[in-house]
């Protein structure tokens, strides 16, 4: 026991002198800069008498060494930044054992680019129709213009970016052939000049797969956009390794297609797969919904031909549901089949509904836009309270577009989301009565500076039918909700029938919100929000709807929590979703 006190006083007098010695050293040496206020963090960061002077090891004699060194090295850094002619005074202070350095810098004047000269070579200018368009567009971008100071961070960047312009569209072996930076510190300028040698136009080549194993080769096959022949481009590339991840089969994708000198890019691609068979539970609460626990159970390779066989149960406060589908793997006409069942029953807002759908569909794919075309069975039964029951079925025919163009998948800044459906039903076969349900809705994201986000949102819905008895409920509307009109319950706003809220042929919604991001992660936002929907467009009036809420990019996507005031009925609401409505 007496042994181990003696080693643990041991142990503490050495963390005792060690901390005293690297406090020593810190106060031993210093190093102090007197420059304008941007450049001196450059100066205190790359200096390297400023970067070791804590240092442990710092000894007098090296101190004096850096000390030395780096008058050079300050005029070195300030000529990165343009200023080619600075003045540099250094003092060493002495004092026993304490040594202090003292810079006193005066940057002068930077250098301006005078002008620049960006010449082209290779096959760009022999072989390219577009040469001249590209060539000007390649000028255009250049960021250093005659007139601004000459920096050189600016200078690589411009020079890189012609190479990855170039390597974007059929020329990935472009080089720089030669690039000039020619100073003259007296005049305060500098002429630029850059030679660029495309290289030959190259063009894709075979595909080559690796790692696949459990599934047929066709599914690669089919999703690949590129074809043997066709100019190199960056972009087919990555469109091809979006395809192959967003198609479920795997868990990692590497698509490339490195060119040889002749211009030759064999396409090959690096594939991790997805295990085959593949349960999922999930459980969430939103205050549309309420609490909500879901199961899943997948096979990707059923038959082993590929398909993905999925069933699935949902169960919710206000809703439960039940189903099955069949996805065929994505055809060499990039159309992707399906056969999906689902069996609902829920209860919202007075009206209970059960409803079985059988739909068989077809979506296609193509960068951000995707179409689907789809037939449904509906039978449906619908119960209002003091209302008694109401049984329809159709057989419905579906349209749907969308296009999402922003500049993050799932925290946008910028772009917009644009969304557009026709369905309805003929009133032959199964359905006693026809109708027209047509559905458009758009999200249009606009930055703010640079912490802030305008986000506007409209939807406008129209069923035509000349009544609403035989028409299923889901190509009527309501709103009201987490990400509809905030201060109303879900689906609270539409047809009411004594106590009870039911569908309408009619819908409007337009929504305002600012959200400013106050860290990477952490934002707050204000909306107004204004909509409803009613049997008709005659007899429509806004329920309006304003707040203030929280937002945080989390990792599953946004997740928002807000407290909004229905301005028409008075009433305060919390709202809570995570994801995009879209």
């Amino acid at each position: 026991m007496l042994g181990c006190l003696l080693l643990w006083a041991r142990v503490l007098v050495c963390l005792v002198l060690l901390g005293s010695r690297v406090a020593e050293g810190a106060d031993t040496f210093a190093v102090e800069f007197e420059a304008p206020d941007n450049l001196r963090p450059l100066l205190e960061q790359h200096v390297e008498l400023s970067r070791w002077q804590s240092h442990e090891r710092m000894t007098a004699e090296e101190f004096r060494r850096l000390y030395r060194a780096a008058p050079k090295e300050i005029a070195d850094l300030l000529a990165t930044q343009g200023y080619y002619r600075p003045s540099v005074e250094s003092t060493l202070d002495e004092q026993g054992e304490r040594l202090r350095a003292r810079f006193v810098v005066q940057p002068g004047d930077p250098v301006n680019v005078a002008s620049t000269t960006i010449e082209f070579a290779g096959a760009l200018t022999r072989d390219d129709r577009d040469a001249e368009r590209k060539v000007e567009r390649l000028r255009a971008a250049w960021p250093l213009v005659a007139g601004e100071v000459f920096r050189h961070e600016q200078w690589e960047e411009g020079k890189r970016a012609l190479l990855r312009s170039l390597a974007l569209d059929r020329y990935p072996l472009a080089t720089i052939a030669k690039s000039e930076a020619v100073v003259d510190p007296q005049a305060g300028s500098v002429r630029l000049s850059v030679l660029v040698d495309s290289g030959p136009a190259a063009r894709f080549g075979t595909l080559v797969i690796e790692g696949l194993k459990r599934y047929p080769r066709s599914i690669v096959e089919n999703l690949n956009p590129i074809r043997p022949g066709e100019p190199y481009s960056i972009l087919q590339l990555q469109e091809y390794q979006t395809r192959l991840l967003d198609s479920g089969y795997f868990t990692s994708v590497t698509v490339d297609a490195p060119a040889e000198p002749d211009g030759t890019a064999a396409v090959r691609v690096w594939l991790e797969e997805r295990e085959s068979r593949r349960i999922a539970f999930g459980i969430g609460y939103s205050t549309d919904t309420g609490t909500r626990v879901q199961a899943e159970y997948r096979l990707l390779n059923f038959m082993d031909r590929g398909l993905q066989l999925g069933a699935r149960i949902k169960v919710e406060s206000r809703a439960n549901s039940a189903g099955a589908d069949l996805y065929f793997p994505t055809n060499a006409q990039g159309h992707r089949y399906r056969i999906t069942s689902e069996a609902e029953n829920k209860e919202i807002q007075g009206t209970e509904t059960d409803k079985i759908v059988l739909t068989l569909g077809r979506s296609r794919r193509r960068g951000d836009i995707a179409a689907d075309v789809s037939v449904s069975y509906v039978a449906e039964e619908e119960r209002v309270a003091g209302f008694g029951r109401d049984s329809r079925s159709a057989l419905t025919g579906n349209w749907a577009y969308t296009i999402r163009r922003t500049d993050h998948p799932l925290f946008p800044r910028d772009g917009y989301l644009f969304n557009l459906q026709v369905g309805g039903a003929p009133g032959v076969l199964v359905a006693e009565e026809s109708f027209l349900r047509l559905y458009g809705r758009l999200v249009h994201y606009r930055k703010m500076g640079d912490s802030g986000v305008l986000t506007l949102r409209g939807e406008l819905g129209t069923t035509l039918a000349d009544a609403t008895n035989d028409v299923p409920s889901d190509y009527l509307f309501r709103t009201g909700g987490d990400q509809t009109v905030r201060g109303y319950a879900f689906q609270s706003l539409g047809v009411r029938k004594g106590a009870a809220v039911t569908g309408g042929r009619a819908l409007a919604v337009a929504s305002v919100e600012y959200t400013r991001w106050i860290t990477d992660d952490w934002g707050a936002a204000i909306f107004f929000d204004a909509g409803n929907a009613a049997d008709d467009f005659k007899n429509f009036e806004l329920m309006k709807g304003v707040g203030v809420g929280a937002r945080w990019r989390s990792p599953v996507g946004p997740l928002n929590l807000d407290v909004a005031h229905g301005v028409d009925d008075g009433k305060f609401r919390l709202h809570f979703s995570v994801g995009l409505a879209f």
